[in-house]
């Protein structure tokens, strides 16, 4: 039967994933900037240096087929309900 695999991968890889699977949906997970940088200093393993770097990033459109946004700005709870809806529709 038919089966569907999650699986997190860089986003250089996408084509790729693209080319050998015929039915690819891109999940891309956003937050503001600002949420951004406040999460990835809350976690201290980045200097102010490597978090930039990330947030510049960050803001480059993912190129894929079949692309779904998903905002994670929200509470962790609400993102996780969020998260859990689509993922059952999916």
């Amino acid at each position: 039967g038919y089966k569907r695999l999650l699986c997190s991968i860089s986003r250089d890889a996408i084509s790729d994933f693209e080319d050998v699977y015929e039915d690819v949906t891109v999940l891309q997970i956003t937050a503001s900037k600002d949420i951004l940088r406040q999460r990835l200093q809350g976690r201290g393993r980045e200097d102010t240096a490597d978090i930039e770097r990330r947030l510049e990033r960050a803001e480059i459109p993912v190129v894929a087929k079949n692309l779904i946004i998903f905002d994670n700005s929200k509470s962790l709870e609400q993102s996780q309900h969020n998260f859990i809806s689509l993922l059952a529709k999916l």
